[in-house]
């Protein structure tokens, strides 16, 4: 399990007892993190597939080895006037054999096994045909369903895209979707592709999406996140079925992607901020993490919500 934090470090956690949560290692980066991914075909067992993305500040996208801690790879992105730019999102395909990366009004496509500066080009900015759709501001968040037959591309100017990977790099808009107040945080696919849920920063709502009937959102789920500018994200359990997402009522409430109904809420810390959670891939887990100054990982057992099976409590201050 990964996250990133204000020190520029990327930890990813280890689990080596059943009460207690150490990192297992510690990444630094030279400068602010704006995203990190886990390569998507990773498995514990093949050590050369153990490594993850990450994108900073001033800086080239770097990929890590993930037991070692040590740099594999570059991939170097460059603005109009020949300069290294920071990349602001990050999404591996699902195979693993490309690296998307959000940047102003483009995204650049790298071939993992080739770093350095070798890309492809997607313009957002639209093409050269009069009233021809673009998708305006920074690429904040990326994501592919599980045949890679789309991408999603959120902006900080509040709109969605999707595009089809397979088509040339100057690819059109297939779809252009705005429904978010604020800049958007997350994008995901539900497990059939058909769907597609979005999230954006100081919005009180997750949106969901049906991609073949798009003029507007298909469900609101309401969540608590309107009074924060912290990144709230949600996560759509394994299974396809259901949503969970924080807030700042200390929650973790859970939706019935079928209905749009909430069918379940879980108190983790009332009074704070449920900034993070994910659901383990194929065990009956969720993982939280919690607050503003204070943060704290929780790893519930959701069979048995209140059980606590992995608590790690990290107090940090910006003094």
């Amino acid at each position: 399990m990964g996250s990133n934090s204000w020190d520029s470090c990327v930890p990813p956690w280890s689990r080596d007892q059943c009460d207690s949560l150490g990192v297992g290692l510690r990444v630094q980066e030279g400068e602010t993190i704006y995203d990190f991914c886990w390569f998507p075909q990773m498995t514990a067992t093949d050590p050369t597939s153990c490594c993850f993305a990450s994108s900073s500040r001033a800086h080239p996208v770097h990929l890590w080895d993930a037991c070692t801690g040590e740099l594999r790879a570059t991939y170097r992105g460059y603005n109009e006037v020949d300069e290294v730019a920071a990349a602001y999102s990050l999404a591996f395909t699902p195979d693993g054999a490309q690296l998307y990366a959000g940047y102003d009004k483009r995204i650049l496509v790298f071939d993992v096994t080739r770093p350095g500066r070798d890309y492809g080009t997607i313009t957002c900015s639209g093409g050269p045909r009069k009233g021809e759709a673009k998708l305006p501001g920074i690429i904040s968040c990326m994501a592919f369903p599980p045949d890679s037959s789309s991408l999603a591309a959120g902006t900080y100017a509040g709109y969605v895209g999707t595009f089809d990977p397979r088509s040339p790099p100057h690819a059109q808009l297939q779809l252009l979707l705005h429904g978010h107040r604020g800049g958007l945080t997350q994008v995901s696919y539900t497990r059939d592709g058909q769907y597609l849920v979005t999230g954006a920063r100081q919005d009180d709502a997750v949106l969901v999406w049906d991609l073949r009937y798009a003029d507007q959102a298909l469900y609101r789920l309401e969540r608590d996140t309107k009074s924060t500018n912290q990144r709230i994200s949600f996560s759509i359990e394994p299974c396809g079925r259901h949503l969970l997402t924080g807030g700042c009522s200390g929650a973790v409430r859970v939706f019935d992607l079928q209905t749009g109904n909430q069918v379940d809420e879980l108190v983790i810390a009332e009074g704070d901020t449920v900034n993070g959670c994910d659901t383990h891939p194929f065990l009956s887990l969720l993982a939280v993490s919690t607050g503003i100054n204070n943060l704290m990982f929780c790893c519930w057992l959701l069979l048995h919500p209140t059980s606590v099976l992995v608590v790690l409590d990290l107090h940090w201050t910006r003094d």
